[in-house]
């Protein structure tokens, strides 16, 4: 394993490369072959480029289409095409 997901606050697709933020660093591989290798109940894909640690989550506005806040202050966009599940899954946390 690259990291511990526990620390990594979310992967950002970067042509054939992936940023791991909090650590910074490139991967030369791609998004989903990365994402593939880490435990799937800690991330969330949320558009094309951004797969998000939930664990890392503040906040989430349905406004405007859909914003994810993480921890780090980031603001990212959902994608129409993850929307609903991010939302969906979001929700259920919230009502467990």
């Amino acid at each position: 394993m690259l990291a511990n997901p526990a620390n990594v606050l979310y992967f950002q697709a970067d042509g054939g490369y992936t940023r791991v933020t909090t650590e910074n660093y490139h991967i030369s591989k791609n998004l989903k072959t990365v994402v593939e290798e880490f435990n799937q109940d800690f991330f969330i894909r949320i558009n094309r480029s951004f797969v998000v640690n939930k664990n890392h989550i503040m906040s989430f506005s349905k406004k405007n289409g859909g914003n994810i806040y993480l921890t780090n202050d980031l603001e990212i966009s959902v994608s129409r095409t993850y929307r609903d599940l991010v939302f969906d899954l979001l929700n259920s946390s919230i009502e467990n």
